[in-house]
């Protein structure tokens, strides 16, 4: 992309948001609890909480509203959930057993354990955290997959769901 057209592109999604934003701060912003019966489903945004609860709703259970609200969160709230990042998963089942995930972003194939150093061996301008060297192979959409794959119990499409019409419709910004 050129520079300008980079530029046009970050403008226009200022602009989206800031309209969007205009609507409506109270259902993203509010912090008070939502207390359920038979499960609880948290996250920063309420919006993707919700998702996750009516997941459960629908039959879902604890996975799929984990996977449902994390892809959520990638639209409401992306710097706290996002699909260009890797996190962890653990889960207890209700026969006892319990299974981690680890779903961290990794170093490209192509890294070597001496990338970020000089001929000295120190760390060559702060290359190890900025720059093009210091980006990771993002692991969340693989890790709450193999997740669903292992213990969910409702079709990937229908968790995806409400993610997609959060994005494409739109929703209320703080």
């Amino acid at each position: 992309m050129k520079q300008t057209q980079i530029r046009n592109f970050v403008v226009t999604i200022v602009t989206v948001l800031f309209l969007v934003g205009t609507i409506t701060a109270d259902a993203v912003t509010s912090r008070h609890p939502v207390r359920g019966k038979n499960g609880i489903v948290t996250s920063s945004s309420r919006i993707a909480s919700e998702v996750g609860v009516e997941v459960m709703r629908k039959g879902g259970n604890a996975v799929d509203a984990a996977v449902a609200t994390a892809f959520a969160m990638a639209v409401t709230w992306p710097t706290a959930g996002n699909i260009g990042g890797g996190g962890f998963m653990i889960y207890h089942g209700v026969d006892g057993g319990a299974t981690a995930f680890d779903f961290r972003e990794k170093a490209p194939l192509a890294s070597t354990k001496t990338m970020y150093l000089n001929e000295d061996g120190t760390v060559r301008d702060n290359s190890n955290h900025d720059g093009i060297l210091a980006v990771g192979v993002p692991g969340t959409v693989a890790g709450l997959e193999l997740a669903h794959q292992r213990f969910g119990s409702l079709p990937w499409k229908e968790l995806l769901q409400p993610a997609i019409d959060l994005a494409r419709d739109g929703m209320p910004i703080s």
